[in-house]
């Protein structure tokens, strides 16, 4: 009778730590990943259930998304994106798993991991992979939503109509399950090529690759930036990024436009003096993020005081219905990746240079669309080619690129070529570029050629395009989110 107490009290004390230490451990395996098999895909459940956060599911794109292709081609790696955006300020962790499997239910790809976030499971029973986050990925503390990149590689041959299933956790942070909210989202991707974009289709972001002004003679020098609403029954609010091609600075201007509005900028009223280029971006009225609105169109009418002079078309890039490029209130990721905005250009080309023999004067703009902008636009680092003559030789090119926009003359001093530009291109001949970062950069640009002898000689033309994409590249840029004024 003397033992049986103590033994009691012993059996009490070893049953309670055994039942916390179940409970820590199960309040840090959610924090480090869910089981395998909460996607609540057919025969899943998610993490909505009693013993984990609760009964509730919710499916809101805006809130919860699935970023992947819409075609896939046997073989070929694409980066999935799963992501999470909340205004709500008491979700401050963050949590995901995504699975691929074909009509029948089956596992259709392999999965990757890109980064200590995210980490790859299985589920032996139903024969399943899974991407989900890690404890580093559950982004303990951070408000305004979260973002995973997985890598996942298409079956290596059709297998039909694949779905990818994803549930995911806002929590709170209060280290337990209450207060949780799950989210589950889907969506799928057929066999067959991504079919390219088109070119010069309105878009939710536009690009004018230069713009300028004397503020000392407007009637020499100066640009007229024309933007058009295409919309039938909805008006949009845009920020207008001018960009100083010296030292990276933003001059930020707000336009509002009514359905079918268009309207006209002059450089010289909103950046007098100062040459580079402008980013037209549709965007919230009240917050000023992002939004996709591929309803905008523009064009612009450029004029130098040394003679060269062109009608430029806005580079428009679409941007995906569920896409949500604000991070938190105060910064926009903008992916240039074919699931947010279109692609990026990687490799830009100038499809005809003259000989400066034969009187042409041929100006090269290049502009940088990717990296922090959130204090500027960071400059390029240097520009490198090839050159082409008309018989299809090449020599390579380089060019001292140091500032965001690189904007030059054509000469034997600013395209650095062995043998010089002016012996490899002679009288009445002609060539071609190729131009690309000497990094990953994406790269926009724009050639305006002038000649004195459009009235005396019939080979003598003043003409301006914007450069041709010949590849693209996945690319993003960061940038301080804004409220509109006006």
């Amino acid at each position: 009778m003397s033992f049986q107490k103590p033994i009691k009290l012993v059996c009490i004390v070893v049953c309670f730590a055994a039942f916390v230490a179940m409970s820590l451990t199960h309040s840090r395996a959610f924090s480090s990943g869910p089981d395998p098999g909460r996607t609540g895909a057919p025969s899943e459940l998610t993490c909505a259930t009693g013993e984990c956060h609760g009964t509730v599911r919710i499916t809101d794109l805006q809130r919860f998304s699935i970023l992947a292709p819409t075609n896939y081609e046997p073989g070929r790696t694409y980066k999935i994106v799963v992501r999470h955006v909340s205004s709500d300020p008491t979700r401050r962790r963050w949590g995901f798993q995504v699975t691929a499997l074909t009509a029948g239910g089956v596992r259709a790809g392999v999965w990757q991991s890109l980064g200590e976030e995210t980490q790859i499971v299985e589920d032996t029973f139903l024969n399943r992979e899974y991407a989900q986050h890690s404890l580093a990925g559950s982004f303990a503390g951070q408000t305004g939503g979260a973002s995973w990149t997985i890598n996942w590689t298409a079956p290596a041959s059709d297998v039909g109509r694949i779905t990818f299933y994803a549930a995911g956790n806002q929590a709170d942070n209060n280290n337990n399950s209450s207060g949780d909210q799950i989210l589950i989202a889907q969506t799928a991707s057929n066999p067959g090529q991504t079919p390219p974009p088109i070119a010069a289709t309105p878009g939710s972001l536009l690009v004018f690759n230069l713009f300028t002004s004397l503020a000392s003679n407007r009637i020499r020098q100066d640009s007229r930036i024309n933007l058009t609403n295409t919309h039938e029954t909805s008006a949009v609010t845009i920020r207008l990024l001018f960009i100083d091609a010296n030292d990276g600075a933003i001059t930020n201007s707000f336009v509002r436009l009514s359905p079918l509005q268009t309207t006209s900028l002059m450089a010289s009223d909103i950046d007098p003096g100062v040459a580079g280029y402008v980013l037209a971006m549709a965007c919230d009225p009240m917050t000023g993020c992002p939004i996709s609105f591929n309803h905008l169109l523009g064009d612009e009418y450029v004029k130098l005081a040394s003679g060269h002079s062109a009608n430029l078309k806005a580079e428009s890039f679409s941007l995906s219905p569920t896409a949500s490029p604000c991070l938190n209130a105060s910064t926009a990721e903008l992916r240039f990746d074919g699931f947010d905005y279109s692609r990026a250009p990687r490799v830009l080309a100038l499809s005809n240079l003259a000989s400066r023999a034969d009187g042409n004067d041929t100006l090269l703009v290049v502009n940088r669309l990717s990296g922090n902008w959130r204090t500027g636009v960071p400059p390029l680092n240097g520009l490198a080619g090839a050159l082409f003559d008309d018989a299809e030789q090449s020599i390579a090119v380089s060019l001292i690129a140091d500032r965001s926009q690189f904007s030059a003359l054509l000469t034997d001093q600013t395209l650095r070529t062995t043998p010089r530009f002016s012996d490899f291109i002679k009288a009445s001949r002609s060539g071609w570029l190729k131009l690309w970062a000497s990094d990953e950069t994406a790269l926009l640009g724009a050639v305006i050629n002038f000649n004195p002898q459009t009235r005396a000689s019939a080979n003598a033309f003043n003409q301006g395009h914007n450069l041709h994409h010949l590849t693209s590249v996945s690319s993003q840029l960061t940038l301080p989110v804004l409220p509109p004024t006006f």
